[in-house]
């Protein structure tokens, strides 16, 4: 099983992945996370991972065979099963997580979590802070958030796939080749923060109207602050909660305002405001400055990403506008 669970990839660090086949190893490597492993066949025992972390979310990708372990939770976590499935079982409960399903896991001393038996389990760990999370749901004007013990928790709920928005979400971390720092400029955490958020409460975000406090704003003033918050926000990374604060308006007010007046979600709206930006500085026979440098101003993760998005919006790459500038 060793040879085939080796050639299977994880969701993102590969090259940069851990590998344990040995049940000793493990708990030793593991420390203080892992307090003892036990398998019915040790020479079966496999586990195989990658971690990153982006402020205060950590997210691990894991592969592993049949075993049974004692696990040490530090913070909050959701703990999803994209293959096989996980089982966590007490003398009072059981808890299991299969493919589309996940189960939140408060912090506690030692959990007894044990995998597939006969197959590949394939993984996904996000490590949050819950004042963090509450944070985030205020703002977003859900509800505070209060998990003191494991909870199941859908990743299909109507026509929402949750899960494939969360695997959207974690493959920027190959986007960038693991640089923390760009994931960080690029809103990665809040991304995860508000993508948690409704996937716990959505009865608050999938059916939510707006309230009547974002038609007010909306009506009235929408247009000029969003501006104004443009000004403000134009050389750093887009965070989506942040403008949502300092607008005042739920998450479905300002999903609904952005779409109302614009065309598009809030992320997108931003992220053309910058394009519309440095279209305009390359264009510009007195900007000395370079595509790299203009990038970075306008807080994009990377010149690749900034030259994707360029593309995307103007059928044009930077160098392209640049070149026209010199000529013309």
């Amino acid at each position: 099983m060793h040879k085939n669970l080796l050639q299977q990839p994880l969701l993102f660090g590969n090259e940069e992945s851990q590998t344990f086949t040995n049940l000793t190893a493990l708990v030793d490597n593991i420390e203080p996370h892992v307090t003892s492993v036990s398998s019915r066949n040790e020479q079966e025992c496999f586990y195989k991972y990658s971690q990153i972390k982006v402020n205060d979310i950590k997210v691990t990708s894991e592969l592993l065979s049949y075993f049974e372990v004692g696990a040490v939770v530090n913070s909050h976590s959701l703990l999803i099963a994209l293959d096989g499935h996980y089982e966590i079982k007490t003398k009072k409960t059981s808890h299991q997580a299969y493919k589309a399903h996940g189960l939140i896991i408060p912090p506690t001393s030692e959990i007894p979590l044990s995998s597939s038996r006969n197959e590949m389990t394939s993984g996904l760990v996000i490590n949050f802070d819950l004042e963090h999370l509450n944070k985030t749901s205020l703002i977003m004007r859900g509800e505070p958030i209060d998990r003191t013990s494991i909870q199941p928790i859908s990743l299909q709920i109507n026509q929402v796939d949750f899960l494939h928005l969360l695997l959207a979400l974690v493959a920027q971390i190959n986007g960038v080749n693991g640089n923390t720092q760009l994931l960080a400029l690029n809103g990665f955490d809040d991304q995860c923060y508000r993508l948690l958020v409704m996937m716990m409460q959505p009865e608050f975000f999938l059916n939510a109207k707006p309230t009547q406090q974002d038609e007010v704003i909306i009506s009235k003033d929408f247009i000029k602050m969003i501006e104004n918050y443009l000004e403000q926000q134009v050389h750093r990374p887009i965070n989506v909660t942040q403008l949502q604060e300092y607008l005042g308006l739920s998450a479905r007010g300002l999903q609904y305002a952005t779409n109302k007046y614009f065309g598009c979600s809030p992320r997108q709206y931003l992220n053309n405001k910058k394009l519309d930006l440095a279209y305009e500085l390359l264009r510009d026979i007195n900007n000395q400055k370079t595509i790299l440098e203009i990038s970075s101003d306008l807080g994009f993760s990377s010149q690749s990403r900034f030259t994707t998005f360029f593309v995307k919006r103007f059928g044009l790459k930077p160098s392209e506008i640049v070149k026209k500038r010199v000529i013309g």
